[in-house]
């Protein structure tokens, strides 16, 4: 007898062909899904995309080579920076070891009074943002889903929803009251970022340490445009925004 007539055999290739129907419906399931949260993310990206207040943004974070969240003193802020303005320049970069772990060290010049403050609320290029928000946008949509995603053409969404977690993450965590967060998003050009997740010492308001990461959006039409990074970084800007009437006090203030 030969192996291919042999129970053994019979019995290997149910398992088997059970184990490739089971995996089909996974895949099949999940790339239903997938598409499901495609599609109500376009849904939604179209109706933010329309609004005014985000043209206006998108105008500005086109023009713009550099941007970043700040927290201090309670206030979170977005601030898209102008380029006619030095309000924030990264340099001296350095590297040292803390017990045995490697720390990234900045030194961020910055030119942040009353003045910038309040010719860059004026031309609506700071605004307050609600850092509760990051976890609503795409929130997590299962593993089925991400299962899908993996046989969907590269889209953007897991992009946006990688940033938003990052952003969540590095915006929410505990902190000592008067210790300045920064999130700074800088070389914003066709479809690359840099972005500084950075955190001031005790020892100079201009030193902080943190770390560096890149991310890359490619190219994609969304509703017949073709949208680029600084449209998905406005989407997510847009999704965090504060309303002036949800807060009880002037940025200047806190600043």
């Amino acid at each position: 007898m030969s192996f291919w007539d042999t129970q053994a055999f019979k019995i290997s290739a149910v398992v088997v062909l059970g184990l490739i129907i089971f995996a089909l419906i996974i895949i099949i399931i999940g790339y239903c899904l997938a598409g499901n949260v495609i599609n109500n993310f376009e849904d939604d990206f179209k109706n933010v995309s329309e609004t005014d207040r985000f043209r206006n943004h998108l105008s500005k974070i086109i023009d713009t080579n550099i941007a970043f969240f700040w927290i201090v003193k309670g206030a979170k802020i977005f601030w898209i920076v102008d380029p006619k303005d030095n309000v924030i320049k990264i340099k001296n970069k350095k590297e040292y070891l803390r017990n045995g772990k490697k720390i990234k060290s900045f030194q961020i010049d910055h030119n942040i009074n009353e003045e910038t403050l309040g010719r860059a609320n004026k031309s609506f290029r700071l605004f307050e943002f609600d850092a509760s928000r990051f976890s609503k946008i795409l929130r997590n949509f299962g593993l089925l889903a991400k299962i899908g995603l993996m046989f969907r053409k590269n889209h953007p969404l897991k992009e946006i929803h990688a940033a938003a977690k990052m952003f969540d993450k590095e915006l929410n965590k505990d902190s000592r009251d008067n210790q300045a967060k920064m999130v700074i998003l800088e070389n914003l050009d066709f479809k690359n970022i840099t972005i500084y997740k950075l955190r001031r010492t005790e020892d100079s308001e201009y030193d902080f340490e943190g770390a560096v990461t890149y991310l890359t959006f490619e190219p994609f039409q969304i509703n017949d445009k073709v949208c680029v990074i600084s449209d998905f970084i406005t989407y997510i800007l847009e999704k965090v925004y504060k309303d002036k009437n949800e807060t009880n006090y002037h940025i200047q203030d806190q600043c």
